[in-house]
This record gives C-alpha cells, sequence and structure tokens, in this order.
C-alpha cells in the first residue's frame, strides 16, 4: 500500500494487478488515523491537549466496541476538532466499502471516498487517497468480500 512497494511491483512484473484488501488498507489507514491526531495535539492548546491525549485506540476503536464509559468523552474530542472527526467518519466509510455487492458501484464509492479526503486538505488523508487514486488502470482494489472484485479505473 506504500509507493515505493507499488513501484518496484509494476516495474518488476508490469502485466501484474496490485490488490489492496480490506484489512490491509484499513490497518494503513490506522496509521493515518494516528498521524492527525498527533498533527492537531501538535497543534492543540494546552486544554484542548488533555481533550486530545489518550485518545488514539479510542479513535481507532469500532463503533459497536466503544466502552459505555467512553462516549462523553468520546463526542467531546469530535465536537473539539473537527479534522478528528473527519478523519474518524472516513475510518468508518472505509471499512464499509467492503459491503457494496456490485463492482461499479464500489469503485464509485471508492472514488467517493478519495474525493472526500482530498477536499480534507489534511496531509495524510491527502497522501492516502492519492496512493488509492494513482495505482494504474491495469491495478484494482480488491474488497474482500466474496461477491465483490472492484476494479479501480482512471
Amino acid at each position: 500500500m506504500w509507493d515505493p512497494c507499488i513501484k518496484a511491483v509494476i516495474k518488476s512484473c508490469p502485466d501484474s494487478k496490485i490488490a489492496f484488501d480490506r484489512f490491509h488498507a484499513v490497518a494503513a489507514f490506522y496509521r493515518v488515523v494516528d498521524k492527525v491526531r498527533n498533527m492537531e495535539y501538535q497543534k492543540a492548546s494546552e486544554s484542548d491537549k488533555e481533550v486530545i491525549k489518550g485518545t488514539k485506540y479510542l479513535l481507532l476503536k469500532n463503533k459497536e466496541n466503544i466502552a459505555k464509559e467512553e462516549p462523553p468523552r468520546f463526542k467531546q474530542l469530535l465536537e473539539l476538532n473537527e479534522n478528528l472527526a473527519i478523519t474518524y467518519i472516513l475510518k468508518e466509510y472505509l471499512k464499509k466499502l467492503r459491503d457494496y455487492r456490485y463492482p461499479g458501484c464500489a469503485t464509485k464509492a471508492i472514488f467517493d471516498w478519495c474525493s472526500i479526503a482530498l477536499e480534507s486538505r489534511l496531509p495524510p488523508l491527502m497522501d492516502f487517497a492519492n496512493t488509492l487514486k494513482s495505482t494504474p488502470v491495469e491495478s484494482s482494489i480488491t474488497l474482500d468480500t466474496p461477491s465483490i472484485q472492484a476494479s479501480l479505473r482512471g
């Protein structure tokens, strides 16, 4: 999922297809979430830093795994920082891309996701979206459900 790896595969095996499975795409995006969180922490006031501090795993959790005592802090964090809220929403949206049953709809959803990430103007999100969008026409994104293999065509 990283540019050097993609370039090496294309150079060594030009006729091959590159597959970004859901697990590795989401795992790579978790690193993006942490980069955005760190960026926002560095820019924050002292009082805002107290809210952001210690939220790494809270932002990475699935919605259904957030403990009963965590929602007030989670809500405070997302209300306090729009960039973290956007990043969290995009994380959830990325995980839902696997639910599409038709390749054309899945491809459109991937491009829509990339457009939202690019509009955020957050460098880590933009880099991730550009990685997804810049894969050559011969490459593909595989959404790991039994019924979908969507090609990303540009």
